[in-house]
């Protein structure tokens, strides 16, 4: 059985059932969340494949709490765990998850713990346990899931993102190295904020 033979058969029904199809919350299979990495070879740039991530959970539409990696029946669940967990920090998600089909890790950001599962969580179940783990008050998460401006035309205040990078104290993290000519190389470094 291939992988996308176990995300129809085994991963979507457990999330349906879990009430991730229901509106306003979401999933999302198969999303593509960076644009592939650009290498030289021979002199020439070649761009690498894309991020893919086999599902993310949207609490609504501009907010995603979770990612979900997906392997073939017959591997191990904690197969995929690592790759989910490297998917949730890029993207950054305080949820992981790795499913083969018949059982399910969670690795949580929040609490550090890595634990099997028998059902995946409920999006409010999810956002609870978000929201216990956030330095939120009920106010600014009220606020924080109204929907962002241009919300009316199709746009999200953070495209190809998750709204909940913006939650958390900005981190410095290096992207890229920029040349400055004979000065020499200076790192880029990315700001997670709210508008």
């Amino acid at each position: 059985m291939k992988e996308a033979d176990t995300c129809r058969e085994f991963v979507r029904p457990k999330l349906e059932a879990a009430g991730w199809d229901e509106s306003p919350h979401s999933y999302k299979e198969q999303e593509s969340f960076t644009d592939g990495r650009i290498v030289v070879i021979g002199g020439e740039p070649i761009r690498r494949p894309k991020k893919r991530a086999d599902f993310l959970l949207r609490y609504t539409r501009d907010v995603t709490l979770a990612v979900v990696e997906a392997k073939r029946t017959h591997k191990t669940v904690g197969t995929g765990l690592q790759q989910a967990k490297n998917y949730a920090e890029i993207l950054g998600l305080k949820f992981a998850y790795a499913t083969n089909g018949k059982q399910i890790v969670e690795f949580d950001y929040l609490t550090g713990k890595e634990r099997s599962i028998d059902a995946f969580p409920t999006p409010d179940e999810l956002w609870k346990r978000f929201l216990a783990g956030s330095s939120l008050d009920n106010a600014t998460a009220k606020e924080f899931l109204t929907p962002s401006w241009g919300a009316s035309r199709g746009q999200a205040l953070f495209p190809g993102a998750s709204r909940g990078q913006a939650l958390f104290p900005v981190s410095l993290r290096p992207l890229t190295l920029i040349g400055t000519g004979l000065r020499g190389v200076k790192p880029c470094f990315r700001f997670p904020c709210a508008l």
